[in-house]
């Protein structure tokens, strides 16, 4: 099935610009939803997703649709942080380091580095 998208880009608020692109998938177009892409959603993502964690994943803010960059069609939808998101992640955080800081730096290192292998 093929359908139209409508873009519209702005610049100081006066729409400048528009195009129009057809794609091809499946529902609405979004690459998750495609069979041929199935392993996106086996990574736990879903057609909208929460885009703030500090220890729970949440997104009350605008939706942001995230694209590929080798195709540009649109893969999933995301939910941005609102300030009272991005209020919760530092309060979170500053109680997080109270436990952190009594880490030894060796050791802090090494968790790092587990992080990156």
């Amino acid at each position: 099935r093929t359908m139209s998208i409508l873009r519209g880009v702005l610049f100081t608020g006066r729409k400048i610009a528009w195009s129009v692109r057809a794609m091809s998938g499946g529902g609405n177009g979004l690459l998750i939803n495609d069979p041929k892409y199935s392993w996106i959603r086996e990574l736990g993502l879903q057609e909208n997703n929460p885009g703030v964690f500090d220890g729970t994943w949440r997104g009350s803010g605008q939706v942001l649709t995230s694209e590929s960059p080798a195709t540009g069609r649109p893969i999933a939808n995301v939910y941005k942080g609102s300030l009272d998101d991005y209020d919760s992640v530092v309060k979170n955080a500053q109680e997080a380091w109270k436990t952190w800081r009594d880490v030894p730096g060796p050791k802090r290192g090494d968790i790092v580095r587990q992080i990156g292998d």
